[in-house]
């Protein structure tokens, strides 16, 4: 870009980076002249690093970490160690087979509630054979409390339409969260396989990878007291899990409490990643991203691996 001197850069909340013509930053983007508009994403990867004792390793600087996109390292444009503001989706299965299990799934679920931060906002979602809202997002624990209580078993099971809805409204609120410096959760409890759904697993695939949400799951699916890990919906909720740097646990009922609890703590001890990829070949297609920390050969990261590029928007 010739003009270096005339360009203002707008940091858009929406995760774009527009660079406008001082001359004529007043008007609209079509049908302007003398305007050079250059639109990139912004790639936010929360990262989870622990020992090998699961236990999270503090005081890493933004010059620990090599970020590669599709191979090509990445410079990191922000760094944040997160432990203020969550965005929260909570999703509990109401279908029939839950109905003896509900009563404690509801209290664990409320514990969860009661370890928010005051920057914290949730909502609350039941599922069955159709999804209905219980709450909007909020920070008011009465609120969300009641909301849980609230929670009635029904029949089928739509876990795919209740992932689909939670990401559809994360991915809404974008421009809220990241103005408050809120990072973004779908946490899932579930009991069993979808059976009422009218939205594809892969679909939901290509929808997460859209935004950067990380996907915890408590499944309860059991044979013969075993858990079920081959099943589809824990097939799915691994792939999500993997891609996005979330999770997939099998607790025990009386374990839930403790479970809800050390997500909670998770998500308030992330570094999160921010760069404009580079170099990489643009266009709507999926991206591989690796994170590596240097020098620390005991660390463990989780983060998500994978996001959908835009169409229309270009590397640098």
């Amino acid at each position: 870009m010739t003009r270096a001197a005339g360009l203002r850069v707008w940091a858009l909340s929406a995760g774009l980076i527009v660079a406008l013509d001082a001359s004529s930053a007043g008007g609209p983007l079509p049908q302007q002249r003398g305007r050079t508009v250059i639109e990139t994403e912004v790639i936010r990867v929360p990262v989870t690093v622990s020992d090998r004792r699961g236990r999270f390793i503090p005081g890493l600087k933004q010059q620990d970490f090599e970020v590669f996109d599709d191979g090509v390292p990445q410079e990191l444009t922000s760094f944040a160690i997160e432990e203020s503001g969550i965005a929260a989706e909570l999703l509990i299965d109401v279908s029939g087979s839950m109905s003896y299990r509900l009563e404690d799934a509801k209290r664990a679920a409320m514990q969860f509630v009661q370890q928010m931060g005051d920057k914290d906002v949730i909502k609350v979602l039941q599922f069955d054979e159709k999804v209905t809202p219980l709450s909007g997002f909020t920070n008011d624990r009465s609120v969300l409390t009641a909301a849980i209580g609230r929670a009635q078993t029904g029949n089928a099971t739509a876990l795919l339409n209740a992932l689909s809805m939670a990401i559809d409204d994360l991915e809404a609120r974008a421009k809220e969260d990241e103005a408050a410096q809120r990072h973004r959760a779908i946490l899932v409890l579930t009991d069993g396989d979808d059976t009422a759904s009218a939205i594809t697993e892969d679909e939901i695939l290509v929808k997460a990878g859209r935004v950067d949400a990380l996907v915890y799951s408590l499944s309860l699916d059991r044979n013969n007291g075993q858990p079920v890990t081959d099943g589809a919906s824990a097939i799915l909720l691994r792939q999500l899990a993997s891609r996005t740097g979330g999770q997939l646990q099998f607790p025990e009922l009386a374990d839930l409490g403790k479970f809800y609890r050390q997500l909670a703590d998770e998500l308030r001890h992330q570094y999160v990643l921010g760069y404009v990829p580079a170099g990489t070949r643009p266009g709507a297609r999926w991206h591989t991203i690796t994170v590596r920390i240097k020098n620390r050969r005991d660390a463990r990261l989780r983060h998500r691996v994978s996001y959908f590029g835009a169409p229309g928007r270009i590397t640098r």
